[in-house]
């Protein structure tokens, strides 16, 4: 494997610790409120469970991307989680907000954007590679001649 590769797999590694911490947090739902009603944590984290699934099945295959993808978007779902643990005044347990009810929406919002934010860039990348590569192929030809 190679250094670059390693160096991301940790940041990866330390972007997802990070995002669980923020999007675990107990003041924005209460664990007790959790293992009463498993379907909540279904509802809350669905868009989490499903996307982190997904980047392991495709990081087990060898695709890196897709893992960095799901980083991005657990630590921007934890940036929202956080919000309205702010907002919902220390207690979420009680009373649930409008923005817990979004939570789910804006979760799989920040998935999708980091999905295809990470897809965009790889692939112009690879389409700018190809570009140099052909260019330095035909610099090659021509000081062949």
């Amino acid at each position: 494997m190679h250094t670059g590769r390693k160096l991301l797999v940790v940041v990866i590694v330390i972007t997802v610790f990070l995002g669980a911490i923020l999007a675990l947090d107990p003041r924005f739902i209460p664990y007790s409120g959790i293992l009463r009603n498993p379907f909540l944590l279904i509802f809350l984290f669905g868009p989490t469970i499903f996307f982190a699934i997904l980047a392991v099945i495709k990081w087990r295959k060898g695709q890196i991307w897709q893992l960095a993808a799901f980083a991005i978007g657990l630590m921007c779902t934890g940036l929202f989680h956080q919000f309205v643990a702010g907002e919902a005044d220390g207690n979420p347990g009680y009373t649930v907000p409008a923005t817990h009810i979004a939570a789910p929406a804006v979760s799989l919002a920040a998935y999708l954007a980091a999905f295809f934010g990470t897809w965009a860039v790889l692939r112009v990348t690879k389409k700018l590679r190809r570009t140099i590569l052909h260019d330095d192929q035909e610099e090659n030809k021509l000081g062949d001649e």
